[in-house]
């Protein structure tokens, strides 16, 4: 993710070279850490960090970078006791096994806060954003029956002691906790992620395996398709104060998983991911109308709704075999971008003199084969007309039309 023209990229590492700066908040480790590191815009590494214990398993999975410059880094921790949250934080300890974690970095590197988020179950993040006053949302996955809401908020219990429930919560800029919620009915519930909209709205998305609890009455879609097994991509918005405003299921009876999210500059907000409905994912002028597997893979995905909960657009991306979109956004024209994995070798046809213009990867036929990454760009929002494909493998670098660059290793990174 960039903020102006510098490139932030986030993960965890084993490397005990070739990671940290001279300087850096850490230089060393001697098991799995946490990673940050800040390039300018000519791929020169400005900083880097690991971040974590000394002993102990930390991952970095998503981040955010404030209009400030400030760095928002949440990942999960396994049994650290030192090393991530500092004096006075939300929650200076780790609550159980495993727990999500947020931490603040200012634009040189130099680290503001941190803190673990979780209660006596397992909690993972999976996603930040800020919204314009400098607050900070994360969202992820718990079974914790405590630790996770706060009280009066929207949904301040579990709503399974047995299964997972996705949570959002927000922290001001100083990492005091604004208000927190557990989101879920009685079967699996999974947040992909989250982002702030422009005045101090958040939207929510992910996935869901519950009947209740999940849609608004009047919404898109207020009733879930997929079976208890096949559970249905959600998105539900709240206001700055945890009000939810609306929400709805997004799919039909085959399996359909929300992982990305993003706002346009009209407020309008779009949802990537996986599915292999047949039906209720493609509007009428949709790119893509049909899935391209016949229903048994999964195709890619990316829906389009306003403020108000209103679906504008949605489409299929995917041909033969398994594809799903992983990351998307809206460009300063309005124009989108859509990223993801592929095992399909006809359908996802490259632009002509693409960086590559053909499958390279393996075993296409089985979700266990070796997939190949891809990059499209549509137009426009309006007509979702094609614009750029590019094909790529994974661990490869490629330039797209614009210039920038951009970089797959294993996961695929887009600005």
């Amino acid at each position: 993710m960039g903020f102006g023209n510098d490139v932030y990229m986030v993960g965890k590492t084993l490397s005990g070279s070739g990671i940290a700066t001279a300087n850096a908040h850490k230089t060393g480790t001697v098991s799995y850490d946490a990673f940050l590191v800040k390039f300018n815009a000519s791929g020169v590494r400005q900083w880097g960090t690991y971040f974590g214990s000394a002993w102990q398993p930390e991952e970095g999975v998503a981040l955010w970078v404030d209009k400030t410059g400030s760095i928002y880094v949440v990942g999960n921790a396994t049994g650290s006791t030192e090393g991530v949250a500092t004096a006075n934080a939300h929650q200076e300890t780790i609550g159980a096994q495993t727990d999500a974690f947020v931490v603040k970095f200012n634009s040189s590197g130099v680290r503001q806060w941190g803190t673990f988020y979780g209660g006596a179950g397992n909690d993972f993040a999976t996603g930040c954003t800020t919204d314009n006053e400098g607050n900070v949302f994360i969202c992820g996955n718990t079974t914790s029956p405590t630790g996770i809401a706060t009280g009066g908020s929207h949904q301040p219990a579990q709503g399974s002691v047995v299964e997972t429930d996705a949570f959002l919560v927000k922290f001001n800029s100083e990492g005091v906790r604004q208000w927190a919620t557990y989101y879920g009915g009685l079967n699996n519930d999974n947040a992909g992620a989250c982002v702030a909209g422009f005045n101090g709205d958040v939207y929510l998305t992910g996935t869901s395996n519950s009947s209740t609890a999940i849609a608004t009455a009047t919404s898109h879609q207020p009733t879930k398709v997929g079976n208890d097994t096949n559970g249905d991509a959600f998105l539900a918005k709240f206001d700055a104060n945890g009000t939810r405003q609306w929400a709805t299921y997004y799919g039909a009876t085959g399996l359909d998983a929300a992982l990305a999210i993003r706002l346009n500059a009209e407020g309008d907000v779009m949802i990537a991911g996986g599915s292999n409905s047949a039906t209720a994912i493609a509007s009428a002028n949709a790119y893509q109308t049909a899935v391209g597997g016949n229903g048994l893979p999964t195709d890619g995905f990316f829906a389009i709704f306003s403020p108000a909960g209103t679906r504008k657009y949605g489409s299929y991306y995917g041909a033969q075999f398994d594809d799903n979109a992983t990351a998307v956004c809206f460009d300063g024209q309005g124009s989108i971008v859509l990223a993801g994995r592929t095992l399909s070798s006809g359908g996802l046809l490259a632009s002509p003199n693409a960086h590559q213009v053909s499958f390279n990867g393996d075993d296409n036929s089985s979700s266990s084969g070796f997939y190949d990454g891809f990059v499209v760009k549509f137009s426009s929002a309006a007509s979702c007309v094609l614009d750029v494909l590019v094909t790529v493998s994974s661990g490869a670098s490629f330039t797209v039309a614009n210039g920038k660059r951009l970089r797959i290793n294993g996961n695929l990174i887009i600005q």
